[in-house]
């Protein structure tokens, strides 16, 4: 996590020179409390009140220095939780479309919430902490020093018996963070699963499924969690009471000085806030430091250190513009310990030109279709584009390239205006030529708020027609050479379905491949040609 902290090196520098200021004030301010005791002995009033008067100052200093710390301190954490959360995105989007759907996007989730809070929490927050406790226990081995050589030995030599510690619980620690972590994304995928199937719990009649499955879920968490602050707090425990025990060494060595007036009197009092730095800051500095080994590897799972994008970019080519042609040859192809879907397959797909997949369910239409994408990349023989083997092609420039439109589309909970154009500027004509291509004008200028009515989760608030041709009309808009359609009108009344199919295939400049079960007549008609799969 190193380059955490890297990143903002001036912030850094004034947090730093905070840290040494605050505990400089209370190094000084326990020399204060020295002079004001052997003052009260001494029964000198005046010097008393001067030294009081000191300790006042003193105290206000350390308010304004806490308000300023506080202040970088959160700036920096604000800084550290947007640069953390950029490297998570950054390392899913430079996920292949195989290595994304390895995991369920609950957990994709729980990686910028949970595990982002537990890196802030209990990685960042504590490396300052830490910070501040060890500049604490230097500045009091200082000021202890001051008062007399023998503490530069007492002080250092109580400390080092309890070293050893931290280091036998390391690893079991670091073993119960990386559990509660990946805990916690099991946790999220499995309610986000069980939450967005409540219709079917509440139409099956079996809510009490729900509540139960539910119920399991919530006990694995918080066992996990249970089982991490149980370590936390035993292994704080055990370091406590070896300090507590340490720390009589000085004690009596205090006492010693006192006697044989090596000190004086006030000098208890100044030792012991001495002490109470140097021990308790000490104590909890290697607390810390085992939280925050236990958080480095849930850092390395969520963002990790390689620069996944060079490497990726490494050999691959540009795609500037399709015009010739899609070739596949030799393709074999087939899911995991399951029979060949492609046994030798070829086929040559000229630009400009209109097909249609048909063939029974299960027979690799969509299969087909992810493959020319690039989506599924764990095939043998050869898929062209243009003469570049698409494996060679860089991502960016093939989807420059093409579009799918899914029947399972996905809708965000946005406006209408932003599910089609996904943030990408387009004129207010181009708006509107592609929702009267998609049949989507009428509905949206009655729309409350017209374009900018808000959409539910997933689109909740639209049937299964208007998703899909919000679909269509986020791929039309962007103007792209080639268009996959994977039953992409499947939920559209015949007329509407007719009218938007009849919009695309006219486009000349357009190449278009239609996966359809059931492809009429008339349909047929319009293509150039028709590919039985299977």
């Amino acid at each position: 996590m190193k380059e955490i902290f890297l990143k903002n090196k001036k912030l850094n520098w004034i947090i730093g020179i905070l840290i040494i200021t605050g505990n400089g004030l209370l190094v000084i301010n326990a020399f204060m409390n020295l002079k004001m005791t052997d003052a009260i002995i001494n029964k000198d009033i005046k010097l008393f009140g001067k030294y009081l008067l000191v300790v006042v100052a003193i105290m206000i200093l350390k308010s304004f220095q806490g308000f300023l710390y506080g202040i970088a301190e959160s700036k920096m954490l604000k800084k550290t939780a947007l640069y953390i959360r950029k490297g998570v995105t950054d390392k899913i989007i430079n996920y292949s479309h195989e290595e994304y759907y390895l995991r369920d996007s609950g957990v994709y989730t729980s990686w910028y919430s949970q595990d982002v809070d537990q890196i802030m929490g209990r990685g960042v927050k504590t490396f300052y902490i830490m910070i501040n406790q060890i500049v604490a226990v230097i500045g009091a081995l200082v000021g202890a020093i001051l008062i007399h050589w023998s503490f530069a030995l007492i002080f250092p030599f109580s400390l080092g018996i309890t070293l050893i510690m931290p280091k036998l619980f390391a690893d079991k620690m670091q073993k119960a963070g990386v559990e509660y972590s990946e805990a916690n994304g099991v946790f999220i995928s499995n309610i986000k699963n069980i939450v967005a199937g409540f219709s079917v719990f509440l139409s099956a009649n079996r809510t009490n499924e729900m509540r139960h499955k539910i119920n399991e879920d919530s006990e694995k968490i918080e066992q996990s969690r249970y089982k991490y602050n149980k370590t936390s707090y035993i292994v704080e425990w055990v370091i406590n009471n070896i300090a507590v025990l340490s720390q009589m060494m000085y004690i009596v060595a205090t006492g010693w000085l006192v006697v044989k007036g090596v000190i004086t009197p006030g000098a208890v009092i100044g030792l012991m806030s001495l002490a109470g730095l140097f021990f308790g800051n000490a104590q909890q500095a290697m607390g810390q430091s085992m939280f925050i080994k236990s958080i480095s590897p849930i850092y390395r799972k969520i963002v990790g250190t390689e620069n996944k994008t060079e490497d990726a970019l490494k050999g691959k080519k540009k795609l500037s513009e399709l015009k010739s042609e899609i070739e596949i040859k030799n393709l074999f192809f087939k899911y995991k310990e399951k029979e060949l879907l492609y046994n030798d397959f070829n086929l040559i797909l000229p630009m400009g030109k209109k097909y249609g997949f048909v063939g029974k369910s299960g027979t690799g239409k969509t299969t087909l279709l992810k493959l020319l994408s690039g989506y599924l990349t764990q095939y043998e023989g050869k898929i062209l584009f243009d003469g570049l083997e698409l494996k060679d092609i860089e991502k960016e420039s093939l989807w420059n390239s093409i579009q799918i439109i899914d029947q399972n589309t996905y809708i965000f909970n946005e406006s209408l205006q932003y599910n089609i154009t996904l943030g990408d500027q387009f004129s207010s004509y181009e708006m509107e030529s592609v929702l009267k291509k998609t049949e989507l004008y009428d509905f949206a200028n009655q729309l409350p708020d017209k374009y900018n009515y808000i959409i539910k989760e997933n689109g909740k608030n639209l049937s299964g027609g208007q998703k899909q041709r919000i679909a269509i009309a986020r791929a039309l808009i962007r103007k792209k050479k080639v268009l996959f359609i994977d039953e992409g009108t499947s939920s559209l009344d015949k007329q509407t379905a007719n009218s938007i199919e009849n919009n695309i295939l006219n486009d000349q400049e357009l190449t278009v491949l239609m996966i359809s079960h059931h492809l009429s007549e008339e349909m047929k008609k319009k293509l150039d040609k028709v590919i039985q799969i299977g």
